[in-house]
């Protein structure tokens, strides 16, 4: 879920290069090609047999989850930027 602003700014931002904007049917089709998928799969996702002898970490700001997050960002973007450079190449 945290991804979902990084995925829809890295769009904005590819298509502002070329002046374009997204209509609102253009976010309907994000949010249904995304969220809806993402929710699905939380849903139908069970729980686990038996409690872990790990601890959570306590905090939201930790080094694992800054990295996880900010990894996935990185991973999202290259996919993002990756065609469009290509495109933006070979035209």
């Amino acid at each position: 879920m945290a991804l979902y602003s990084v995925i829809q700014s890295t769009s904005v931002t590819i298509l502002y290069y070329h002046i374009i904007e997204f209509t609102n049917t253009h976010y309907y089709h994000i949010d249904i090609g995304l969220i809806l998928p993402m929710a699905a799969t939380m849903a139908l996702s069970g729980t686990y047999d038996h409690l872990t002898k790990f601890i959570p970490t306590g905090r939201l700001i930790s080094v694992e989850i800054l990295t996880s997050v900010i990894g996935q960002a990185i991973i999202q973007t290259g996919f993002q930027a990756t065609p469009f450079a290509l495109l933006y190449l070979t035209s």
